[in-house]
């Protein structure tokens, strides 16, 4: 006997084989006749109805079958003869024409039934594919392979051109115990068309749709590294417990309009929709999925399913809206990335998910970490249990097991277990030898029902439930990272470790006129004078390069497409010692053209690494045609950032062009960084970056003068002019920002002008009357100083812009005193404007109108209905709110919290409070997070 394949098992058996159970489907049925084949029958005599008279083909035996019949074959590659079926013009090397079964003796590893492949083309006129199945027939235990289908572009009927593995006519046709390996078809169904596969492995098969599968329902099977134009594992079908993994497409890397329950995907890539493009999703995990737009998913109904660990490259790193008709209902889309802005999510219809930022439409999301035990299961600790909805949940869980009702959040539904699954652990690292406080990437790789997880990382730091986790270790040293998953209820714990080597960080010198430069340049007698030597000598990852005042201009490398004066792709740290007006890196522009083949970019940066305290100018790009996409060849004169994780932080960034986007900077994260004097097609200060207290002026660009897409919290982007008009951006997400016209999504956000010291000499730095004071969102502000080097918060909240003002006269954002017409100093504060009992600075803080005593934070009157009791107070759409209850008395008054809430609209917000007029006593307060 051996293990079977179930494709509700995660991937890891993929790498070692698939080995197999017979399933002795349709043996013993009353009536019917068995008859035998042996390729090596030395007798075979018709109507072959034992070993010793047994067909050498396993046509023959089909042929003087009656309905019913079984057939049994023997080990063997069955790979002569052919039948040809008019309604399926491809010829097939086995036709089954009746309601029977053909089974094999000893399972797919030792039983096949080879097509043909036209050389050179694969698909053609002398084609031939495996199996064809009429109505009620039933396969089990082969291995189909080497299968094709004919070319001819018939438009009344495409069936002839489909099904390179196996041709099912209906749904009543079943392939169970099955490999379908290695065929194509020119249309619809590499692997396999229509019919209903139960517990087959469908691998490295292609098509037009559906590379794997198409339009067949699915049950308990496996598909992996097949390939398509849409649906690399399976298209217009119907999927149940199974595992989808690896498959390629240009449409759904995984599954393409298809209904996916209780399965995991994993490991696709497409451009549109890694794991899926539309369809209806239910209870799926979907993990580890690459595409440019929706990592996870693009489009579709997505209930109850979990998404982790996806990346695209431009949006939607978990999922993508691009049909404009996507729903996401019970799901969780958290630790996702992308390249530029909208990790977890852009665009879709949100409803009791937990994701971040909280969606602005929807009912019911969280924003906290989900705390997962594993990839797709719960802890007993994470927000997301019993935080659902059950209108939206649909059979049972990934497990198998039922829903609560309120159902949890995710494909997973915590339950103890109470079976005997073994857990499979093992630990991915992005590095296992790099210098002191570099992060290092951790993902959990546990398969099997978790209740708990955590990480020890051998310095004293442990953290639980963290599916992905990032540490870097502050001394040098050997340490043994493990990670521990348990199964509650059984006391059963298992772990997984790793040896990562951490050395005391490496600084590798740089000084333009250092006149005994040697490598690897360990010392400032040996510095490099050009800041890539230096970068090319850096053999350890998160080494640091420091570099002396100097203007660079010489010395650089190919990469993202273009020429760049400094090309940084290992993860390294490249800082100035004195800052951007002492440190200036510098590209060129083409001759006579700016941007051209021979413009030379200022810096590219790849995953990981970043770039601190520098002045970038006079970068370019090379130049082709418009095509409207992110192109990086033509994108970001500045700096092109080859994923969110490059950081730029205190720079300067003038004077740079690009021809697509991003004449400044495109993608990557900048933080402290003012950008003026920059020009591109779209974004002409920055494209479709993660820009914290940022200052963009004085830019230029077709669309976004001063910015275009990305994500912008704390920034000013004022005086940019797109064809002598102020246009400041086009589109992204901005919150807490100083720009006109003022966005029609987003919160903190105004447009009065910022009222820079001198904006025509340069100087960007604010007056003491700026409505950029204290006007920032504490939560997105850099770490450590400004672009000055000064403290970054003064006034208890961060100012607005790349420059902290040092001496503010109140607390109070300075835009919102200006807004009320309210004078700014210190006596402001405390001040009661409108006597309501509400100083300026808590009418501040709630939202409210200063000027307006009815305007307040307060309780409306409580509503009993039956044993409930419903709490309402005064709130203002796009602020964040706690409920506090409690039934003690004084002096012991002991607050528990009851609820969360951001309002997206209205004035008032309730909770009901379930059987609390059975409570006694009760005691509520309100307060803004």
């Amino acid at each position: 006997m051996h293990d079977f394949w179930s494709g509700t098992r995660k991937l890891a058996a993929l790498s070692i084989g698939i080995s197999w159970i017979w399933l002795n489907v349709g043996a013993g049925d009353v009536g019917a006749v068995e008859r035998f084949v042996n390729l090596n029958s030395v007798t075979p005599i018709s109507p072959y109805l034992t070993w010793a008279s047994a067909a050498r083909t396993i046509q023959e035996a089909v042929d003087v079958a009656d309905d019913g019949d079984e057939i049994v074959v023997t080990n063997g590659v069955y790979q002569t003869g052919g039948r040809l079926i008019a309604e399926v013009k491809t010829t097939n090397r086995l036709a089954v024409v009746k309601p029977i079964t053909v089974r094999s003796v000893n399972g797919p590893a030792v039983t096949v039934i080879k097509g043909y492949q036209v050389p050179g083309s694969t698909n053609g006129a002398d084609a031939m594919r495996c199996v064809y199945l009429t109505d009620g027939a039933r396969l089990v235990g082969f291995t189909l392979t080497g299968g094709a289908t004919t070319l001819t572009n018939a438009i009344d009927d495409h069936r002839h051109q489909s099904g390179g593995g196996v041709w099912c006519a209906s749904a009543s046709v079943v392939v169970s115990n099955c490999v379908i390996v290695g065929n194509a078809a020119h249309g619809n169904g590499g692997g396999a068309y229509a019919g209903t596969l139960q517990a087959c492995r469908v691998s490295g098969n292609s098509a037009y749709l559906g590379g794997g599968v198409f339009a067949g329902t699915l049950d308990n099977c496996t598909l992996d590294h097949n390939a398509a134009s849409g649906g690399g594992g399976a298209a217009s079908a119907i999927l149940t417990g199974s595992v989808i993994a690896m498959n390629v497409a240009y449409t759904g890397g995984g599954t393409y309009l298809a209904i996916v329950h209780n399965c995991t995907l994993s490991s696709n890539s497409a451009s549109l929709g890694g794991a899926a493009y539309d369809g209806v999703l239910g209870s799926c995990a979907i993990d580890s999925n690459s595409a440019g737009y929706g990592g996870g998913a693009y489009s579709g109904t997505l209930n109850n399913c979990t998404l982790v660990g996806n990346t695209a490259s431009w949006f939607g790193g978990g999922y993508y809206d691009g049909l404009g008709v996507g729903t996401v209902n019970n799901c969780i889309v958290y630790h996702n990335v992308t390249l530029i802005g909208s990790p977890n999510y852009l665009g879709g219809i949100f409803n009791y998910s937990c994701t971040t930022p909280l969606p602005p439409t929807g009912m019911g999301n969280i924003t906290e970490e989900p705390q997962l035990a594993s990839i797709s299961h719960l802890s007993a600790a994470s927000p997301c249990v019993r935080a659902g909805s059950y209108a939206y949940v649909n059979g049972v869980d990934l497990d198998g097991e039922a829903w609560a009702n309120p159902p949890s959040i995710g494909c997973d539904e915590l339950h103890p277990a109470t079976n005997a699954v073994p857990l499979t652990v093992a630990i991915a690292a992005s590095f296992t030898n790099v210098a002191t406080r570099f992060e290092v990437t951790f993902s959990a790789l546990i398969y099997g029902p978790t209740s708990g997880s955590w990480w020890d990382f051998g310095d004293g730091t442990v953290v639980s439930n963290q599916p992905y986790a990032a540490h870097g270790w502050s001394a040098s040293g050997n340490y043994l990272v493990t990670l521990w998953a348990y199964q509650e209820g059984l006391s059963r714990a298992t772990n997984a470790t790793l040896d990562v080597q951490v050395l005391k960080q490496p600084v590798h010198y740089v000084a333009e006129r250092n006149a005994s430069p040697v490598a690897p340049y360990r010392t400032w007698a040996t510095a490099a004078t050009n800041i890539q030597d230096a970068v090319d000598a850096a053999s350890v990852i998160g080494a640091l390069v420091l570099v002396s005042n100097g203007v660079y201009r010489t010395g650089g490398r190919v990469a993202g497409g273009c020429s760049n004066r400094l090309a940084v792709t290992t993860p390294l740290a490249v800082r100035s010692v004195n800052g951007p007006d002492k440190t200036v890196i510098e590209g060129r522009p083409a001759p006579g053209t700016t941007n051209g083949d021979l413009a030379v970019r200022c810096v590219y940066l790849g995953p990981g690494s970043s770039l601190t305290g520098f002045t970038l100018t006079n970068g370019a790009t090379r130049r082709f045609n418009h095509l409207g996409g992110f192109i990086p060849e033509q994108s970001g004169g500045g700096v092109w950032c080859a994923s969110s994780s490059a950081m730029v932080s205190d720079c300067v960034l003038t004077g740079n062009s690009a021809y697509e986007r991003g004449g400044g900077a495109a993608g990557g994260t900048l933080n402290n960084c003012l950008f003026s004097n920059n020009r591109a097609w779209a974004g002409g200060g920055a494209a479709n970056s993660t820009l914290n207290n940022c200052t963009l002026s004085a830019n230029a660009a077709d669309n976004g003068g001063g910015t275009s897409g990305g994500v912008l919290n704390n920034c000013i982007v004022y005086h940019n002019v797109v064809h002598a008009n102020e246009t400041n951006y086009a589109g992204g997400t901005i919150n807490y920002s100083c720009l006109a016209p003022l966005p029609a999504d987003g919160v903190g956000n105004f447009s009065d002008p910022p009222l820079f010291v001198d904006q025509a000499a340069g100087d960007f730095r604010l007056q003491p009357s700026s409505p950029c004071i204290n006007a920032g969102f504490n939560g997105a502000a850099p770490a450590g100083s400004d672009l000055d080097g000064n403290p970054r918060v003064v006034g208890r909240t961060v100012d607005v812009g790349s420059y902290e003002f040092q001496a503010p006269q109140s607390t109070i954002s300075y835009a919102w005193l200006h807004q009320y017409g309210l004078p700014i100093n210190a006596s402001t504060d405390g001040a009661d404007a409108d006597s309501d009992q509400f100083n300026n600075w808590q009418e501040w803080r709630a939202g409210t109108n200063p000027t307006n005593a009815l305007s307040a934070l307060r309780f409306l009157p409580l509503k009993p209905i039956g044993p409930d009791l419903v709490v309402t107070w005064q709130s203002v759409a796009g602020h964040s709110y706690f409920l506090e209850g409690s039934s003690n008395t004084e002096p012991m008054i002991s607050f528990q919290r009851l609820a969360s809430f951001s309002p997206t609209s209205g004035t008032t917000t309730s909770f009901i409070h379930t059987n609390a007029a059975r409570s006694g006593a009760l005691l509520y307060r309100v307060g803004v997070d």
